[in-house]
């Protein structure tokens, strides 16, 4: 495969499992049990430059598996692309459950 496909290939693979993981309604039981695990987690699963930096390393292992610098530029790579999800794309779950729960604890403390 020709090296400018394979960057192809990759950018789309890791788009599109940063997007499964972090906005998709499929995934939305996941977030909220891995969530309780603690904030690290939270943050981890709902972010997208977080979980784009592991799944852009993962995406890289997968596709051609070469070193660890390979990986870690990968993984840079993937974290830029969430980064750049998280703010072109579609607002985050996590904000609308903030926004959802910071309106529930105002309405109690009225």
């Amino acid at each position: 495969m020709a090296p400018i496909v394979a960057m192809f290939d990759w950018a789309l693979i890791t788009v599109g499992l940063v997007y499964l993981v972090t906005q998709s309604t499929i995934f939305s039981p996941l977030r909220k049990v891995v969530s309780k695990a603690g904030i690290f987690f939270e943050v981890l699963i709902y972010c997208p430059a977080c979980s784009g930096f592991w799944l852009g390393g993962l995406a890289s292992a997968w596709l051609q598996p070469s070193g660890i610098e390979t990986l870690l530029q990968a993984a840079i790579k993937g974290a830029a692309l969430g980064a750049l999800w998280g703010v072109y794309g579609p607002e985050s779950p996590w904000n609308i459950e903030m926004e959802r729960s910071d309106a529930e604890k105002a309405k109690a403390s009225d």
